[in-house]
């Protein structure tokens, strides 16, 4: 635990949780102090005091909490703490809850919930979802330090499951649940790369300056005519309807084009600085765009 924060520093990005996108600095009693007002306040709900058996005399039960902790993240729905009473370098997480007072092992390390929960929050503009398909693997950059992160290629990794939601379970092996990338351009590329019978784990990047467009028929993600475009069909459960894509390159644009039926409709994304190029584009191409 000190070794991370000594490497890392502090910034508002780093941390397990706190108020989006701020974390919880690292020292015991700046979490305590914002947890502080979060759990008392849940003892004014007389359900509350119910669940956790307090009499009507007594104040919020800090004494049930191990008398050494550093908080991960402290919501209205959920308090989570490292218990620090046994010395250990990087102690296990527990979460208590409103509604249940026996404290739950969320994940049992400290390094693994926060590096996590960090790469999620930096990354927020810069992801994209895992689909069920054919895995991809690459090399664990940061093990044995933190083992939920693997490389895929140049400026693309596949992060794991949120150790917080195992509950001390061990994870699947390389079980990616999001890709997370530089940018837009990087992810594209890497894309490109990635063999035909993989390409439906490739979820749309979760960000990008988005058109959304009826197309026409260079742009149909089911059939694209443009050159330097791959196409693919991707479903996240069986009970939702395929989704088509078409990414790669038009005049030198990075793009990702999906459809979901019925709807008729496109969304096409672009990097940020390539949007009036985009829209140049779209309506010489005579694409309606709404």
């Amino acid at each position: 635990m000190k070794a991370l924060w000594e490497a890392t520093g502090w910034s508002t990005a780093t941390g397990g949780g706190g108020t989006v996108p701020v974390s919880i600095r690292p020292e015991r009693e700046a979490g305590l102090a914002v947890a502080r007002p979060v759990f008392e306040r849940w003892f004014d709900n007389a359900r509350t005091r119910a669940s956790w058996g307090l009499k009507a005399d007594e104040g919020p039960p800090w004494s049930r909490l191990p008398r050494k902790l550093r908080i991960v993240y402290a919501f209205t729905s959920a308090l989570a703490y490292a218990d620090e009473t046994s010395d250990a370098e990087d102690p296990p997480v527990f979460e208590v809850r409103p509604e249940s007072p026996t404290p739950v092992m969320s994940c049992p390390s400290y390094v693994d919930a926060v590096v996590h929960a960090t790469i999620l929050r930096v990354m927020s503009l810069r992801r994209a979802l895992v689909l069920p398909g054919p895995p991809l693997k690459g090399p664990a950059p940061f093990a044995p330090l933190f083992t939920g992160l693997w490389e895929l290629g140049d400026g693309v990794w596949g992060l794991g499951h949120d150790p917080r939601h195992l509950h001390g379970k061990p994870p699947p092996p390389q079980a990616l649940t999001n890709f997370v990338f530089r940018s837009f351009a990087h992810y594209v590329d890497f894309a490109l790369s990635v063999p035909t019978e993989q390409l439906p784990t490739l979820g749309p990047p979760g960000s990008g300056f988005t058109f959304m467009t009826d197309g026409g028929k260079e742009l149909e993600p089911e059939r694209p005519t443009l050159p330097g475009l791959r196409a693919f069909t991707s479903q996240s459960s069986p009970k939702e309807a395929p989704r088509h894509h078409a990414f790669g390159l038009i005049d030198g644009m990075h793009v990702w084009i999906s459809r979901h039926p019925p709807s008729p409709t496109l969304s096409l994304l672009v990097e940020a600085q390539h949007g009036p190029q985009m829209l140049e584009w779209l309506k010489a191409h005579k694409a309606r765009v709404r």
